[in-house]
């Protein structure tokens, strides 16, 4: 089975503080800080981050600005921080993309198939979390269901268990005729 990576927006929103680089000058650079980036500049930003002062989850860039960001690439690409365009980290629509990096979970499987998701906090109620839930499943199952070369294939041929736990608690199992697939 292909390994799943993907980006979901949640129906109910899992607050979570993510700071965001953002590689822009002039009137992009005032559009950055307006949508929510936390540091915004360019060639400033090249030896703070050299020297490891500045503090960030996630880098963003400009068309234009990507030639300055390349001159950290030694140190962003490592952490798997460095501005791509297959990722959309390098786009004019920074808005849009600063938005949706907010508020995104992302998932991948493990090795032995197992996806790790979150789909709450503690003060979510069990209908989000459950509204959440169903969404993420109906999410993977499909990607799997559509897997390039695969033929048509029965959606729950391949999720056995569903476990539910709190960080640093014991896992539950949830009953897989609670959720239709």
């Amino acid at each position: 089975m292909p390994p799943l990576r993907g980006t979901l927006i949640l129906p109910e929103k899992v607050p979570k503080k993510i700071r965001i680089l953002c590689f822009a000058e002039g009137a992009a650079a005032e559009a950055a800080k307006a949508a929510g980036a936390d540091i915004v500049g360019t060639t400033d930003l090249i030896e703070p981050i050299t020297k490891g002062e500045l503090q960030f989850d996630m880098v963003i860039s400009t068309p234009e600005s990507f030639t300055v960001a390349t001159k950290v690439a030694k140190i962003l690409g490592p952490k798997g921080l460095m501005p791509n365009v297959k990722k959309g980290t390098v786009t004019t629509e920074l808005a849009t993309t600063i938005d949706v990096l907010k508020n995104s979970i992302r998932y991948t499987s493990g090795r032995t198939g197992d996806v790790r998701v979150t789909v709450g906090k503690v003060g979510f109620t069990p209908e989000q979390v459950e509204k959440n839930l169903k969404y993420v499943l109906d999410e993977v199952m499909g990607y799997i269901a559509l897997a390039p070369g695969k033929k048509k294939i029965k959606r729950n041929k391949f999720v056995h268990k569903i476990w539910m736990n709190a960080t640093f608690s014991p896992a539950l199992p949830l009953r897989m005729t609670q959720f239709t697939f």
